[in-house]
């Protein structure tokens, strides 16, 4: 297509070739992350291109608002940009914007509303429908107990499941939970092993090996991991097609995690208390 493109990352995860490329002001198009330009270095970069540029798109921006603090608190100094870019348009994509997070984000980016135009699609799932129960306490070995019966009988044929969490916290203990239920029968032909796990678990702390693991290992198709206990960070940016069930565990605190959890399914949603939805 004639379009030179380049991820601007860590150094050491560069080319020297995109490196030099990057320097000469010669890309066209340019990926990077929040974290990379906390670097001084690529921010001095990036005035190569200050009267180049046609557009900034930030992806997943309600990031800034409602992960900024904890998960990636780099997304509240995207804002440093506009001061290279002064007179760049943004362009703000996410499928999550609650109206408090759209504002949050106008004001986290210095912007007025009056110069701001938004498009909206709703999702339309007809798969899904939403089933409401109502949950006062929560019981790990009760409310789970469909997921470790299921992969007790199943093995390495039980749909593919996402428990979300909302800390690491939690993460760890439902994970360890589950582990000890499950004995011999959470590994592939009770083979133990890092790589025979049935279940996985996923957050912001997890090692660069295990990280990369579970992500090529659960998207994969017929993947050995068959249960993935998360926080949101598995939200971001990815694409699994054939998760089967997607269980929210403890309260929404956001309006718009149902949607983002729908999205990540094909066929139902488990959550605990409120929401189940199914084909």
């Amino acid at each position: 297509m004639g379009i030179n493109a380049v991820m601007l990352g860590k150094s050491t995860e560069m080319t020297e070739q995109d490196r030099q490329a990057m320097e000469r002001g010669s890309m066209n198009v340019v990926f990077t992350s929040p974290e990379a330009l906390r670097s001084g270095h690529w921010l001095r970069m990036m005035k190569l291109y200050r009267h180049r540029v046609c557009v900034i798109a930030l992806d997943e921006v309600h990031c800034m608002s409602d992960w900024g603090d904890a998960f990636r608190p780099d997304y509240k100094d995207v804002v440093n940009l506009r001061s290279i870019f002064a007179n760049t348009p943004l362009l703000g994509l996410s499928a999550t914007v609650t109206k408090r997070v759209f504002d949050d984000v106008i004001t986290m980016l210095q912007l007025q509303p009056t110069d701001v135009t938004v498009r909206a699609l709703l999702p339309d799932r007809p798969n899904i429908f939403i089933n409401v129960v109502r949950q006062r306490s929560y019981n790990e070995e009760e409310d789970l107990a469909w997921v470790v019966d299921g992969l007790r009988a199943q093995g390495s044929d039980f749909p593919k499941t996402v428990i979300f969490a909302q800390s690491i916290r939690q993460v760890g203990s439902i994970y360890m939970s589950v582990m000890s239920r499950l004995g011999p029968k959470a590994y592939v032909d009770g083979q133990k092993g890092p790589r025979t796990r049935l279940v996985s678990m996923f957050h912001g702390e997890v090692g660069d090996s295990l990280h990369q693991y579970t992500m090529d290992e659960f998207s994969k198709h017929q993947s050995v991991i068959r249960l993935l206990i998360s926080t949101v960070a598995f939200g971001l940016g990815v694409e699994v097609p054939d998760i089967r069930h997607v269980v929210h565990w403890g309260k929404c605190v956001l309006a718009g995690d149902r949607s983002l959890w729908t999205r990540r399914t094909t066929e139902s949603c488990h959550v605990v208390p409120a929401v189940r939805l199914q084909r």
